[in-house]
């Protein structure tokens, strides 16, 4: 395959959208010529051995402060005296975890990814099939941010024209899948006002003129997602959605030929590839619709910012409103590594103590020092007045982690035992093998998710709340409250057919025998038994929907006019009693023993 022919974004999108599991192989040009390798699982890049100087493993873990420079100091050592690798000797060592290291691994691949986007020539080598080479552990790299991040970075004006002609002379409109993968890509702030352009068509002359990003970021944002085929071409003009790359079979293409191609320097001194004209197109392919990231669409605590070798990093998230405050560009730089850092504490699973940066013989005082500094720098009602309201919901799902970890700090019982354990280096031994703070991270991440699908489906918004709701399952999988809403969500969307009432029934079925006292699920479940023609059986499903939860008032209207259509006696709405009345919500706890 030719990149003059496929770029490098077109090429990514397409194996992420396959789920691409193999090897790509590639020239690197001069001074480091070589053919090298990208191992994909799953259509998302997991390591590469693409040489890069600049990204090595120790700079980067200092960047995403996983790592001090006395520790990485210590691990160099050692291996220059005994040879192998940098990760094994911090591992050895116990200067860092496993899971901390797999994050710095993810984040140098994405790095060293970043410098394939200036190749414009030159053959590549696709061989499907895992082969074992690399560890099964390894975190994958998110594509679309990836993408974003080097188009950002080597794709100018020129270069994009010249690969979509008139398409970006054009009106374009982005599709209805953006929707969806819209948070995947990072975009910056300053990206707000091209992409609500973009959702409502517009065109790349427009686009200059509604911002101050300026024309080359606005081509780069409309090329971005016409490779990732979010972008469509308004009535009356050239096919703008990019046609998906053809993938090999089982059999791997021709070995690439063994002249490197000829390197041109860009205006930043980075390495490129001779300028091609625009290329004709490969054959089409028919895919389905892509899965862009393991985690939640949302920005996640496994999922650190790709930066910019060139610029400043991608930003992730965007603001809510245009109108908020702007915070300088280098504090808020500072700020999003200092989140960054402790998302990725989160995600490792890293114990209260080390969640404050305090050692295990920290006193009282150290604790509310620690976290008075860490409270009023990351909490979510702060954020606004700094210009960071963009970054609200990540600082939340930040400071709900270090709310646990304080609680525990505060309580000498609490303290003491986690103290023991990490001493004895049990700290992580749970049942699920994560610590307290881990756990109560996924649990507030799982209910926030959960809220906005709940608040979906009074609308009725079947297709966005399952979204939702499968995000909050990865956090939290085996809340019986969470599945029995997928289980109704996806009803809903897959047109009610016999097939599908019967896997319905059958879902809900067996979440009520896990979780009995389920009323949501009882009241799902009588809608779907009314779809079969069981108007009796949905009767039983409503009442009891209605006596777990007296809240659940339309499941007693349901029953009602059930009974009313099948001739049956209907009972009188019990009023409660005075005393009923004045306790209030209280009555729905039953009385204090």
């Amino acid at each position: 395959m030719s990149l003059a022919e496929v770029s490098v974004p077109r090429l990514l999108f397409a194996l992420l959208r396959q789920r691409f599991t193999g090897t790509l192989h590639v020239q690197q040009p001069p001074p480091y010529l070589g053919e090298r390798t990208v191992w994909f699982r799953g259509g998302m890049p997991v390591y590469t051995d693409w040489s890069a100087p600049d990204e090595v493993l120790g700079r980067v873990l200092i960047t995403m402060r996983l790592l001090d420079e006395e520790r990485l100091l210590r691990a160099l050592e050692v291996m220059a005296e005994h040879g192998g690798l940098l990760g094994q000797h911090l591992l050895s060592q116990g200067l860092l975890d496993r899971r901390r290291l797999l994050e710095g691994l993810r984040q140098q691949c994405s790095r060293k990814l970043l410098q394939l986007f200036w190749l414009r020539a030159g053959q590549v080598r696709i061989v499907p099939g895992e082969r074992g080479e690399v560890d099964a552990d390894l975190l994958p790299a998110n594509v679309l941010a990836l993408v974003l991040a080097g188009v950002g970075t080597a794709f100018d004006e020129e270069r994009i024209a010249a690969e979509l002609g008139p398409i970006l002379r054009s009106g374009v409109q982005a599709t209805p899948s953006f929707a969806r993968y819209r948070d995947h890509f990072r975009f910056r702030p300053s990206d707000l006002p091209l992409l609500d352009a973009l959702a409502h068509g517009s065109s790349w002359s427009q686009l200059a003129t509604i911002s101050e990003v300026g024309p080359r970021r606005s081509a780069q944002l409309i090329y971005a997602l016409w490779a990732c085929q979010m972008l469509r071409v308004q009535a009356g003009a050239p096919p703008a959605e990019a046609p998906p790359v053809h993938m090999p079979s089982a059999t791997p293409l021709q070995s690439p030929s063994a002249a490197a191609p000829s390197p041109l320097t860009p205006p930043d001194g980075r390495p490129s590839f001779t300028s091609v004209s625009s290329p004709s197109q490969p054959p089409l392919a028919v895919a389905p619709e892509p899965e862009p990231a393991t985690r939640p669409r949302r920005q996640t605590l496994t999922d650190t910012p790709i930066e910019d070798a060139a610029a400043s990093a991608a930003r992730a998230g965007r603001p809510k409103s245009s109108q908020a405050p702007v915070a300088p560009e280098g504090l808020l730089e500072a700020f999003e590594q200092e989140l960054s850092a402790l998302e990725a504490k989160v995600a490792a699973g890293a114990h209260a103590f080390d969640l404050f940066d305090l050692q295990t013989d920290a006193t009282k005082r150290d604790v509310r020092r620690a976290w008075g500094e860490l409270s009023r720098k990351f909490h979510p009602d702060a954020q606004r007045s700094q210009g960071r309201d963009y970054l609200r919901e990540r600082v939340g799902a930040v400071f709900a982690a270090l709310s646990e970890a304080q609680q525990i700090l505060n309580d000498a019982d609490e303290r003491a035992a986690l103290k023991e354990k990490i001493e004895r280096g049990e700290h992580e031994a749970t049942k699920d093998g994560k610590d307290a703070t881990a756990q109560a991270h996924a649990v507030f991440q799982s209910e926030l998710l959960a809220k906005e699908g709940d608040k979906l489906l009074r609308v009725n918004r079947f297709d966005r709340a399952l979204e939702r709701f499968l995000e909050a399952s990865r956090y939290n999988p085996e809340e019986p409250d969470i599945q029995a809403a997928i289980a109704w969500c996806e009803y809903q969307v897959s047109g009610k057919g016999p097939d599908a009432s019967r896997l319905a029934h059958a879902r809900l079925t067996e979440i009520i025998e896990v979780a009995p006292r389920l009323a949501r699920a009882q009241y799902f479940l009588g809608f779907v038994l009314v779809d079969q023609g069981n108007p009796a059986a949905a009767i039983d499903a409503f009442g009891k929907a209605a006596q777990l939860d007296p809240r659940l008032i339309d499941a007693q209207r349901q029953q009602r006019a059930l009974k009313v259509r099948l001739g049956r006696p209907v009972e009188s709405v019990a009023r409660p009693s005075s005393r009923q009345e004045r306790r209030g919500l209280k009555g729905l706890f039953g009385r204090k023993k």
